[in-house]
């Protein structure tokens, strides 16, 4: 197994990691606007209670948990890397500098 070889199957698991975090992110996004939009009240009427939150306060909390899954979830799909074997650069051991003949 060369250095190539390996360095795609590192990409390659990276890849998929990164790609089924962005779909699991994606996936709680959903729920939480779901559940925020189906049981909006309920869950106001049962946090009011027991943090004595007043309706924007449990609004703003809310709004700011979505935003913080957003913040994780869009760079994760942006940081996807693509296997590029054909680049040299990548490819651990190489020399990257020309010979100079120095």
């Amino acid at each position: 197994m060369n250095a190539s070889t390996r360095l795609e199957d590192v990409l390659s698991a990276v890849s998929t990691i990164l790609l089924w975090c962005f779909v699991v992110g994606t996936l709680l996004l959903t729920l939480a606007l779901g559940l925020f939009l189906a049981a909006g009240d309920l869950a106001y009427q049962v946090h009011s209670r027991v943090f004595d939150l007043s309706e924007h306060d449990f609004a703003l909390i809310w709004y700011a948990w979505m935003g913080l899954i957003k913040i994780e979830t869009v760079p994760t799909l942006l940081g996807i890397p693509a296997p590029r074997p054909e680049n040299e650069a990548l490819v651990p051991g190489k020399s990257h500098c020309r010979k100079s003949g120095l």
